[in-house]
């Protein structure tokens, strides 16, 4: 993580050149074949990376020769800079309801990164960790790791995880990479994203997640990318050196919004399934409020419920992603 980078709002400058269209939703696989003349747009594909030879998400097999790249920030970045497990998203185009096979931007962004401060029981396969107040869950066969393993990681390493959010505070990790094999407060880069808590008005001081966030409300040492300004309530990604087990100086403060908007004209969207009641009602797949109640469920007797990993096609309205198909991950 460069903490002195200018991060442009990840996909904020993507989604303004999405044009508006209405299309017919089909299934996701990244086939082109259909080249007739129609309505076309762009679509966003979300998941973890399952390969490369083009790079491989959510079943479809995209190009990248000519796509833009903005891995963690840097936009000088490569395919080369990315990993199997690796949670991005794609720009695809959009034709007659069929994505593309090119993806025009791919976008990487880690869940978080910091030392480990606790390490759970192992439970089956799986065992959890804690990294400033976020419990991220890593399973010895499904997790990919990178200068670590499921065995190794211990309190004191700083890890960089990538996955899926099960909650504001809990995290499906499905890569982690060891940065740093003991921290170092005073010079040790760090990452975070949470709620804003315990800001007082014209403060210098907020929390998220019990870490306490120290930052320079004029803007000469911390970068604020915050409309309106700081405020309780608020979900932000802190980038900054860590000081103590508990605090952080921010270099960085930006307003974290990963919502789809009404523009995008097909989503595929990996997460985990939360706030499930019943088919007819609306739940989330990560920070994304769905609703399945017309969808096709793949397999046809797929029950959806809490903590299911799935994949979801469809049309966001109004802040809503009206699912097509809902496929079990």
């Amino acid at each position: 993580m460069n903490s002195t980078r200018h991060k442009t709002n990840k996909l904020t400058a993507a989604i303004g050149l999405l044009v508006i269209c209405s299309s017919m939703l089909v299934a996701c696989g990244g086939d082109s074949s259909d080249t007739t003349a129609g309505i076309g747009g762009t679509g966003i594909v979300s998941g973890q990376i399952t390969g490369f030879g083009s790079i491989h998400v959510n079943g479809g097999k995209f190009e990248t020769d000519t796509s833009r790249f903005d891995v963690d920030g840097d936009t000088s970045a490569d395919q080369s800079d990315l990993a199997v497990g690796m949670v991005v998203r794609l720009r695809v185009e959009v034709e007659n309801g069929v994505f593309g096979s090119t993806a025009l931007e791919v976008v990487y962004d880690d869940e978080i990164e910091g030392p480990v401060s606790a390490v759970g029981v192992q439970v089956g396969t799986t065992k959890d960790i804690t990294v400033f107040g976020k419990i991220i869950t890593i399973d010895e066969i499904s997790t990919l790791f990178e200068n670590t393993n499921f065995n190794d990681i211990a309190i004191g390493d700083v890890i960089e995880v990538s996955g899926f959010r099960v909650s504001t505070t809990q995290i499906n990790a499905t890569y982690v990479k060891e940065t740093v094999e003991d921290v170092v407060y005073g010079s040790t880069e760090v990452e975070l994203r949470g709620t804003i808590d315990q800001y007082v008005m014209g403060g210098t001081t907020f929390e998220i997640d019990g870490t306490l966030i120290n930052f320079d409300p004029t803007g000469m040492t911390t970068e604020i990318e915050v409309p309106g300004g700081i405020d309780n309530g608020l979900y932000v990604e802190v980038e900054g050196v860590i000081q103590t087990p508990a605090s952080v100086f921010a270099e960085e403060i930006e307003q974290d919004d990963e919502d789809f908007d009404d523009d995008i004209d097909k989503i595929s969207l990996e997460g985990v399934v939360s706030g499930f009641n019943d088919i007819d009602s609306d739940f989330y797949v990560g920070s994304q409020r769905v609703n399945a109640s017309n969808a096709e469920l793949n397999p046809g007797g797929l029950i959806l419920a809490n903590g299911l990993n799935v994949e979801v096609e469809g049309q966001v309205t109004g802040g809503l992603l009206i699912a097509d198909e809902v496929e079990e991950e």
